[in-house]
Formats: structure tokens, C-alpha cells, sequence
């Protein structure tokens, strides 16, 4: 019996006229393969013939064959108008070009989708450039920027930024207007928050590099003129500092005015360290009369305090009577009245850091800056040795508050020297301050600073109150972002390096040993007052921030600006 070839489109084509489904014909039998349809079946059943084509699996050797049927079925697909598919079949014949091409057709949004697809499939060495144009045009160019961080590429990456900042780069692809005009300014805000990123990594890299005026002016390319400022600050740059705060309307930072001062005060400037002090937040109240006593210029001191020093000797009683501790040391000293001086900033000092209330770092520094002032190496030794623990301890609370960490343990060890040779009874705890050490390292080595509080913990020295305290450290510590965020914050805070510290000033062989990390300097050495002993130059300029006194516990003065 020989089956008629079209019998089976006729009978299907009479069947949909009529409304009736006809029963499929099993594969394998004479009459299976239709060639006619009617209409109303013709776009589904070329779907169905396509979607057939792409299902099928080539065996081994015959890649190619898949290629073509996939090439087959996306014409197909084309040819029923289904541009989706079409492009879907392309791609995966391996022509994302093509498929690219077409894709705008269906939609921007499925564009886009088709783009970042292709870059999935890109290899992770692939060079960035490919991926470039496909990661802009789809508004994902903060993976481009991201990619170019990983890279080391951070000129690039700011330029992109910044581009991306000011709108000038295509966005994402939004499904209606009103969704991407919400879109338009959260990822306005976004991208501002990034440029500032990448400038922030950028001025982290010059940082690290020990260039603090190119990490500044990254900072200055985006606006940032406070933060620019206090990197040179916090660099070792005082007269960069000042020069940009004065220029952009800034205020100054205050150990900058104070070192300064210092410096012109050594060179006999006495004009020029009273006008930098008249900037100096509590300058007119505290400093400048201090400057007036130093100065051995009567009428020129006279401009900066109208008061002689019987008349600062008859404010003592009244200020102490008053409770006015600040005061009542600054009349003291002033009147050169030192023992009394050191005597009653003790006594002001020890009571603040027992307020139950708590202090803050510029109330002690109203009692210390005056007690700064007193010529502590002629003193009596108890003096000199409450003076400089107060003056170690406020240093160390400073510096942690700033981030400070290399300069954490040196005023910590100068402490517990000072308190433990000479018996003094001080109102903090040593487990106080090992606990304030190791807060203040986390941000540098933050397993360890977890460790040494476990152990604080363990010992039973830390006092009961403070247990949670430390608990909530411990916490925080390790909670602690990494990476590029981690990068960001540490730019705005905590010291820079300074320009040319790490250039070797001789052979390894005369090189001098620091007194604070017993280390061979590597750069410039600053010699203490002894004429032997020596630290690096920007460690004497760190130390200076925060405490006024040379780490030899002799009572001198430290002045490397």
C-alpha cells in the first residue's frame, strides 16, 4: 500500500476549517512530517519547528551542525516576527554581536539584559576595553569603574566617575518614565558618592606613597577642601595646611596654629606666633596670654594680655574660690606661680577624670595647655611626674580618638613607666588603658585588638563596669568593613605619611635607633635633648600633636616644626 504524500496536510487543513483537532500522527509513520498549514497554524507550528530544531542535541563531533541548526531556528523565528527568540537562538549560536544588533527591536531593557549577558560570558582575562563600551552603554559604569580600582587604573577610574557624576553617561534602562526619573536622581547621588571614592582611594594611594600633596589635591579635585586640608595637617604639612585653609575660607586646624606658633616663637617671632595664636580657637582666652608671659617684649605682650602678673597673682584665690580650675592655672602660670601651677592642674585634672558624668578632651586640654607652658624640667620630680602622666594620658585619648594608631603604644608604655616607677596614684586604671590601646589598633590590626580584649576580659583586672564595654568592642571590631570601604575612611583619618620619610639619610651602618619602636630610622632622625638619643622625624612630628612633652620623661620640650 503506498500512502498519497499530502494526504495528511489535507486532512489537517479541512480539519482546522472545520473547527476539529486532529489526532496527531506518531513519529516514525508514513504522513508524520507536515509541509502545508493553515493560516491560523502557520506561526505556531514554524515556532514549534524552530523551538524543535533548537532542542535537538548534536552528538560528538558535530558542533558545528549545532551552530547551524541554532542559526536555522532563530531565521525561523525572525521570519514569524518573535525578535526575541531570534536574538535569544543568535546568542546562542555564539553571535552576540548580531543578537546585539537586533536587540533594541524588542526593547532597550532587553538590550541591555543581552549586553550584560555577553559580558557574563566575557573570560575574567579578558581585556577591560571589550567589556568597556558594553558596561557604559548599559549604565553600568560603576562595574567599569570598579574593574579599573581592581586594576590600579585610578586616574581612569576617577575620570569615569566623574563623568558618570555629571550625567554625561548613559543610565540604566528604566520600564517607564516616571520610575526613571526617581532612577535619574538616586543614581545622581550615587555616582557622586562614588567619584568622592574614587578619590578618596586614589589620595589613599599618593598617601601611602608618602606624596601628601598629590593625595590632597585628589581630594581638591573633587571639592573636598576641608578634608585636603587635614590630610596635609594630619602628613606633616602645617604651612600646606594653613596656606589652603586661608585660601579656601577654612578653619584652621588647631595644632597647626600651635606648632607654628612654636616655630616662630623659637626664632624669636614673637609678632608673627601671637597673629598665628589670635586664630587659635581658644587664643585669645588661653594662649595669647601665655605667649604675653613668654615674651620678653613688655609692650608688644602687653597687646595680647592687659594684665601684669600681680594682677594674675590676685585672680588665683578668686578662681579658686569661684571653682574655676581652668583659670585659676592659668593665672598661676602667668604670675609664675609654677609649683601652684602644677599643683592645682593636678588636683583640676584628677577630679575631671573621676566625673561620673564623664569629660571631654577639650575641657582637659583648658587645664593642660597651661601646665604645657611651665618650665617642668626645673621642677620638683613629683611634679614633673604627674604633669607628663596627665600629659601622656590626654595624648593617648587624643591620638585615639584620631586614629593615631602608631603613636598608641609609645604613649601607653610612657604611662605605665611614669605611673608604675613613681608610685603615682593615678584615676585611671593600667587595664583602662590597655583596653583604650587595643580599641584604637583594631582599625590596623583588628584580630589582635580582639585578642587583647578576650584576654582583658579573662584576667579580672578590667573593672566590672566596664565589661560590657568592652564586649560591645569586641563586637565592633569585628564588625568591621574591609577592602575599599575601609580604604575611604582610613584617607580622612589617622596620620599620613610624610613627603620623603622613608629616603635613607645615610648607610644602613649610621643609621640611628628610635626610642619609641626601637627600630632602625629609615629616614630623617630627630635628636631628643639628651644630644644621644634619637625618634624619626615623623614620629617627633606626631608625637607633638598630642603631647607637648619629649618621650624622654625629662620634662623638655618637643619641638620638630
Amino acid at each position: 500500500f503506498m500512502y498519497r504524500l499530502g494526504m495528511e496536510d489535507l486532512w489537517g487543513l479541512l480539519a482546522t476549517i472545520r473547527g476539529e483537532i486532529l489526532p496527531p500522527v506518531p513519529k516514525g509513520l508514513a504522513g508524520a512530517g507536515r509541509k502545508v498549514f493553515h493560516e491560523r497554524d502557520l506561526v505556531a507550528c514554524q515556532k514549534s519547528k524552530a523551538l524543535e530544531l533548537a532542542s535537538t542535541k548534536g552528538g560528538m563531533g558535530i558542533v558545528g551542525k549545532q551552530e547551524e541548526r541554532l542559526l536555522k531556528a532563530a531565521q525561523i523565528m525572525l521570519r514569524v516576527g518573535d525578535i526575541r527568540s531570534y536574538c535569544r537562538f543568535t546568542a546562542q549560536a555564539g553571535h552576540w554581536e548580531r543578537a546585539i544588533c537586533i536587540a533594541p527591536a524588542v526593547s532597550q531593557k532587553f538590550w541591555a539584559d543581552l549586553c550584560n549577558e555577553y559580558i557574563e560570558t566575557l573570560s575574567a582575562t579578558t581585556d577591560i576595553e571589550e567589556c568597556a563600551p558594553f558596561w557604559i552603554a548599559t549604565g553600568k559604569a560603576d562595574l567599569l569603574i570598579d574593574a579599573c580600582i581592581e586594576r590600579s587604573e585610578l586616574d581612569k577610574a576617577f575620570v569615569i566617575a566623574k563623568t558618570e557624576a555629571d550625567g554625561l553617561l548613559p543610565s540604566v534602562p528604566q520600564p517607564s518614565a516616571a520610575s526613571a526619573t526617581c532612577a535619574a536622581s538616586a543614581v545622581g547621588d550615587d555616582s557622586r558618592l562614588k567619584l568622592e571614592a574614587v578619590a578618596a582611594n586614589l589620595a589613599q594611594l599618593h598617601s601611602d606613597s608618602g606624596e601628601p600633596l598629590q593625595a590632597s589635591m585628589c581630594l581638591l579635585a573633587v571639592s573636598q577642601g576641608e578634608h585636603a586640608a587635614s590630610l596635609l595637617s594630619r602628613s606633616h604639612e602645617p604651612v600646606l595646611a594653613y596656606v589652603v585653609c586661608d585660601l579656601l575660607g577654612l578653619p584652621k586646624d588647631p595644632v597647626d596654629l600651635k606648632l607654628l606658633a612654636q616655630c616662630m616663637e623659637r626664632d624669636s617671632r614673637w609678632a608673627t606666633a601671637g597673629e598665628l595664636l589670635r586664630q587659635h580657637p581658644s587664643g585669645p582666652t588661653l594662649h595669647l596670654p601665655l605667649l604675653a608671659a613668654r615674651c620678653p617684649d613688655k609692650e608688644l605682650a602687653m597687646q595680647w594680655s592687659g594684665w601684669s602678673a600681680e594682677q594674675y597673682q590676685q585672680a588665683i584665690p578668686v578662681a579658686l574660690e569661684c571653682g574655676d580650675m581652668p583659670s585659676a592655672v592659668l593665672s598661676a602660670v602667668c604670675a609664675a606661680e609654677h609649683t601652684q601651677a602644677a599643683e592645682v592642674g593636678v588636683e583640676a585634672l584628677t577630679a575631671l577624670l573621676q566625673r561620673p558624668e564623664g569629660w571631654s578632651i577639650a575641657e582637659a586640654r583648658s587645664l593642660m595647655d597651661p601646665l604645657e607652658c611651665l618650665p617642668l624640667q626645673d621642677m620638683p620630680v613629683k611634679d614633673i611626674a604627674n604633669v607628663l602622666a596627665f600629659a601622656s594620658y590626654l595624648g593617648l585619648v587624643e591620638a585615639s580618638e584620631n586614629n593615631y594608631h602608631e603613636l598608641v603604644f609609645p604613649l601607653a608604655q610612657t604611662l605605665r613607666n611614669i605611673v608604675m616607677h613613681q608610685n603615682l596614684r593615678f584615676p585611671v586604671t593600667m587595664a583602662e588603658v590597655t583596653m583604650l590601646e587595643a580599641t584604637t589598633t583594631a582599625s590596623h590590626a583588628p584580630a589582635s585588638s580582639v585578642l587583647r580584649l578576650q584576654e582583658l576580659l579573662a584576667s579580672g583586672e578590667l573593672p566590672e563596669h566596664l565589661h560590657p564595654v568592652c564586649q560591645q568592642h569586641i563586637a565592633e571590631i569585628q564588625a568591621m568593613p574591609t577592602g575599599r570601604d575601609a580604604a575611604q575612611k582610613s584617607v580622612y583619618r589617622g596620620l599620613g605619611r610624610m613627603a620623603g620619610a622613608q629616603l635613607p639619610t645615610c648607610y644602613k651602618r649610621y643609621a640611628k635607633t628610635s626610642v619609641l619602636t626601637n627600630a632602625l630610622i629609615k629616614g630623617p632622625a630627630f635628636e631628643l635633648e639628651d644630644r644621644k638619643l634619637h625618634v624619626s622625624l615623623p614620629d617627633a612630628l606626631a608625637w607633638a600633636r598630642v603631647n607637648a612633652f619629649s618621650p624622654l620623661n625629662t620634662g623638655c620640650k618637643i619641638t620638630p616644626v
